[in-house]
């Protein structure tokens, strides 16, 4: 395994791919905000197999977890090297 994304920020090339980011779930995703008693504090979330993002968008975009950092591991290296996901810091 090797890291492509660092603090959202490249640490290599990325590589163009003529596969897109694809991937979502099943999962409940809202579950991740009734999982604290205070979704004020800081919070390390890993996201394994992220696909295209989901999670971290509405993580991203929830005002009560915004702060919150997101890691993902995902085995498609299209959406290992989606610069979407990196531009909006997610």
């Amino acid at each position: 395994m090797r890291q492509i994304i660092k603090d959202y920020l490249p640490t290599t090339e990325l590589l163009s791919s003529k596969h897109s980011a694809v991937g979502d779930s099943a999962s409940p995703k809202d579950l991740i905000f009734h999982v604290f008693d205070d979704n004020s504090q800081p919070v390390n979330v890993l996201d394994i197999g992220f696909g295209t993002g989901r999670l971290g968008h509405r993580i991203k975009n929830n005002q009560s977890t915004a702060h919150w950092q997101i890691d993902g591991v995902d085995g498609w290296e299209a959406n290992c090297q989606n610069a979407t996901l990196f531009d909006l810091k997610i």
